[in-house]
């Protein structure tokens, strides 16, 4: 979602950091095994917390969520060169909607 982030430092701020400030009890786990294939390697993952933080300017809603998605890594000379997360963002859309 957004434009592409490029080096690790600004990865970790504006990508993980969103995440860890709108989930701060997250759960990030890989499920399954990855597989791979020369230079990629692809996985599962399942994210799981209570939005207890803002999100994208939103008030958090101490909501549950949990959701499933996948990584795709390119690697080149032992170095990161490129990486997608492919999730259902409308699933998390929901689970962040305020209960009324």
């Amino acid at each position: 979602a957004g434009e592409p982030i490029n080096g690790r430092e600004k990865a970790e701020k504006e990508v993980i950091g969103a995440f860890i400030k709108a989930v701060p009890d997250l759960n990030w786990k890989m499920v399954g095994k990855p597989v791979y294939d020369e230079d990629t390697v692809a996985f599962r993952w399942e994210f799981s917390g209570k939005n207890s933080g803002e999100w994208a300017g939103s008030p958090p809603t101490n909501n549950p969520i949990k959701f499933e998605g996948v990584s795709y890594i390119h690697v080149k000379a032992g170095k990161i060169t490129w990486q997608g997360d492919y999730y259902d963002s409308k699933k998390l859309d929901e689970e962040l909607k305020p209960v009324k």
